[in-house]
């Protein structure tokens, strides 16, 4: 399984026991692990490789777009919205910020109603 994280400061242990609060997500000999700490690299990652699995945060440090707009995980469903080939079969919120993972859930809840991922229950 290949999987991205997408976080500014998360450590792959606080990621991999956190992603949802209820769910363990294990990691395999043979499974793909990298990590995107800013949007950019996020976006280029997701361009290179065809990704399983994205753990993403809603705040993503201080990287800001064309107009002065600071980068947030919304922003990384917005491209993907506009870029289907590279949508992951998963995608799970790893954020603390409880308006953005808010944001990122009702997000995500379009993308599975419209069957670009899937559920993990």
């Amino acid at each position: 399984m290949n999987i991205l994280l997408i976080d500014d400061k998360k450590s792959l242990a606080a990621a991999l026991h956190f992603y949802d609060g209820k769910y363990t997500l294990s990691l395999g000999k043979n499974d793909l692990f990298h990590y995107a700490r800013t949007y950019d690299s996020a976006i280029k990652q997701m361009q290179a490789i065809e990704w399983d699995a994205i753990l993403l945060d809603f705040d993503l440090g201080n990287e800001f777009g064309d107009e002065g707009e600071l980068k947030t995980g919304d922003d990384i469903l917005d491209w993907l919205e506009h870029n289907v080939r590279h949508m992951p079969l998963y995608i799970f919120v790893v954020s603390l910020n409880s308006v953005g993972r808010q944001r990122l859930m009702f997000k995500l809840a379009e993308f599975k109603a419209k069957g670009w991922i899937k559920d993990y229950d």
